[in-house]
Formats: structure tokens, C-alpha cells, sequence
């Protein structure tokens, strides 16, 4: 009896460790080689979330190309005011005159995705670019396409300076944004279920 408990729990383990590995390789590949999509397509809006290098002057770029529309920047410090995000814009040509509008009310990306929910909903908007780091991108997807179901999210992924698969930095980072993604996924997936 003892031998076939250890076994069941032997096969279990290994189950569940293959489909975790599974899972973190597939994870990795998707943050190393992740493209931003549907570039010719213009959005009602550009949304960023704050929290990592490149995110904010990415979103700046896709605002000033686009010549239109709005920009919606989430998470963002409360002592920071827009006129200092405006003087970070050092590309060519100009920021569009108006539309910069920061979220300072997300702390997290459930923030972010419920900050942005209202901002869009007020506007009645149906699409957005969604910018933020590649290694997140998953995990904001999950949670935006939630909340925002009826909105085209089309994701604008960054990878922050040294930011290589080579690197150890990249698998630690990897690692524990993965980790967070399942967590989300399987709170999301047993919400979905409970009566």
C-alpha cells in the first residue's frame, strides 16, 4: 500500500514539475522573442504602464507617430505632473498638442488594468496599444482582456536595456514574472469557475 501511495505521488510530482517546466520554457520564449503587433493599425488610444526603463518614451514615440488619439499613462508617481513627461520627449517633431493623461491611482498591474478600465469606458474607446515590458506583457494581457473584454488590446512589448537570454538577469526576471502569471491565471481561471 505505502509503495503504490509512493508511486501515485512519485507520478504526480513529475506530472505536475513536466508541465511547469513546460509551461516556464514556452513563458521564456514568448518574453525573448515578443513583437509588438498589428502596427498598421491605429488604436483609439496608447496605454502605458509605469514601472520599468523605455516604457514611458516608448509610449511617448507611438503617441507623437500616430498624430492622433490619446495617450493614457498608468501607475504613475503622484509628484510627477504631465509637463514633466512632455519635456522627456526628445525625438522628432512634436508631442500632439493635448490628450496626455496620467493614472495615479494604479500601485499594481490589478491597478492598472481597473484605472485603465474607468479611463476608457469614460471614453467610450474600443481599442488601445498596451505598453509595457515584454516580461509582463502576459500577465497584463490576462488581466486587461478581463476586465476590458469588449476592447481590441493590442500589445506594444518593451525589452528593457540588457535584457538578453544570455544573461542571468533575464532567467531571474523570468522566473518570478512567470510564477506571477500563473498565480494570476489561476485565480482568474478558478474566479471564473466559482459559482
Amino acid at each position: 500500500m505505502r509503495r503504490k501511495l509512493l508511486t501515485a505521488f512519485g507520478f504526480v510530482f513529475l506530472t505536475a514539475f513536466s508541465l511547469w517546466a513546460a509551461g516556464y520554457i514556452w513563458f521564456a520564449c514568448t518574453t525573448a522573442f515578443a513583437r509588438p503587433v498589428r502596427l498598421h493599425e491605429k488604436t483609439d488610444a496608447i496605454v502605458v504602464l509605469t514601472g520599468g526603463g523605455g516604457r514611458v518614451l516608448t509610449g511617448l514615440r507611438l503617441f507623437a507617430a500616430a498624430g492622433g488619439g490619446d495617450l493614457f499613462i498608468s501607475g504613475v508617481n503622484p509628484s510627477v505632473k504631465a509637463e514633466e513627461i512632455v519635456k522627456m520627449w526628445t525625438g522628432p517633431g512634436a508631442l500632439p498638442a493635448c490628450c496626455i493623461t496620467l493614472g495615479y491611482e494604479a500601485g499594481d498591474t490589478n491597478g492598472n488594468a481597473a484605472e485603465t478600465a474607468q479611463w476608457i469606458r469614460a471614453r467610450e474607446f474600443r481599442s488601445i496599444r498596451l505598453v509595457t515590458a515584454s516580461y509582463h506583457m502576459t500577465r497584463a494581457l490576462l488581466l486587461f482582456r478581463r476586465t476590458m473584454p469588449d476592447v481590441d488590446i493590442l500589445p506594444f512589448p518593451v525589452r528593457p536595456q540588457g535584457f538578453e537570454a544570455w544573461r542571468g538577469s533575464f532567467w531571474q526576471i523570468v522566473r518570478e514574472e512567470y510564477h506571477k502569471t500563473l498565480f494570476t491565471w489561476l485565480r482568474l481561471t478558478l474566479g471564473a469557475r466559482a459559482p
